[in-house]
């Protein structure tokens, strides 16, 4: 594959380092990996649904790529209001 998007993966991720050298099997020499992800600063790990889920793990994903073989990795933060009653 030349292009692999992935979006929104962190609610369910429960390895994303396996993810990451999986994906990079698939990319052909070249290729573009594009991952958008959120994090959740605010959620303690006491009401996360699974504790298997790597839910603060976004902030890493350019580490893990550069640690699989990537060359060029870009990252951008973006922030999002949250009004308090609605966080």
């Amino acid at each position: 594959m030349k292009f692999i998007f992935s979006r929104l993966f962190v609610p369910d991720m429960t390895n994303w380092r396996n993810y990451i050298q999986d994906v990079f099997k698939m990319l052909k020499p070249g290729g573009y990996l594009e991952i958008q992800e959120v994090e959740f600063p605010w959620m303690a790990e006491n009401i996360m649904p699974d504790p298997q889920i790597e839910i603060l793990s976004a902030r890493e994903i350019a580490g893990w790529m550069i640690e699989y073989g990537s060359e060029d990795v870009d990252t951008c933060t973006w922030f999002s209001a949250c009004p308090p009653n609605n966080c």
